[in-house]
């Protein structure tokens, strides 16, 4: 969709993985690669530091959820 709406996908072992970001995931034609741990580097980028890989027959449901809240910051 755009924009973007994060979304979770559920299994057929009952866990789930949210996806929270566009380009978070890698489908191909069996299978989809899914971040499991992230990391933000010195610059505050985002660096995934372990993968998942799913077959996309044990894919069950997609669910909408909320995005991430941005973080309520104090400014000076």
């Amino acid at each position: 969709e755009h924009p973007f709406q994060p979304f979770r996908i559920k299994l057929s072992n009952n866990s789930s993985i949210d996806i929270q970001f566009p380009g978070e995931l890698v489908m191909g034609p069996t299978s989809v690669t899914l971040p499991m741990d992230t990391i933000s580097d010195e610059h505050g980028f985002k660096i995934v530091h372990s993968w998942r890989t799913i077959s996309i027959a044990h894919i069950v449901e997609f669910l909408d959820i909320e995005p991430p809240k941005a973080s309520k910051r104090r400014t000076r």
